[in-house]
This record gives structure tokens, sequence and C-alpha cells, in this order.
């Protein structure tokens, strides 16, 4: 099973509004757009919230599923994961 069926099966690829931008702390035009989110989705925000966990979790299955792979001896993967974390913080 694919990343994306993973998605689907737990109903997480309904709205392109999940994507992830910069948080905002306090009551602010972000946070007013989130709101605007929320309610497009006909969700809660604590569902949202939810969704999106769900979301972070099955991309992580999925991409350990992905590098695993690619790599000779599973105990490589969190190694890989390392080093494409460090590419990425660059």
């Amino acid at each position: 099973m694919g990343s994306g069926d993973v998605m689907r099966k737990r109903g997480l690829c309904h709205h392109a509004s999940l994507r992830r931008e910069p948080e905002h702390r306090g009551r602010s035009a972000g946070a007013d757009a989130g709101a605007e989110r929320v309610r497009a989705l006909g969700m809660t925000e604590g569902a949202v919230r939810v969704a999106v966990h769900r979301l972070r979790q099955a991309f992580g299955v999925a991409l350990r599923a992905e590098i695993a792979q690619t790599v000779a001896d599973p105990g490589e993967v969190e190694d890989e994961l390392v080093a494409l974390q460090g590419i990425l913080m660059r």
C-alpha cells in the first residue's frame, strides 16, 4: 500500500488547506485565516488538529517504508532518516 493509499484510507486527503504553514502565536491575521480553513473543511479545530497529527504519522510510516526499500539492512533506516533531516535542515 502506497503512502497516498494510507492517507486516503485514513480520510486525510480531502483538502489542500491541511498544508503546514508557519505557526502564529496569539491572535493574528494568520489565526483568522486558519479559522477560515477550519470552517471550509466543515470540521472543528480539534478535528483538524487530529487529522494533521494522523497525516504526519502516516507520512512518517510511508517515508520509513520507502527508505527501507533503498537500504540493504533494516537497521540503516534510522541512519538514513537522520541524514535526510540534516540535508533538509540546511
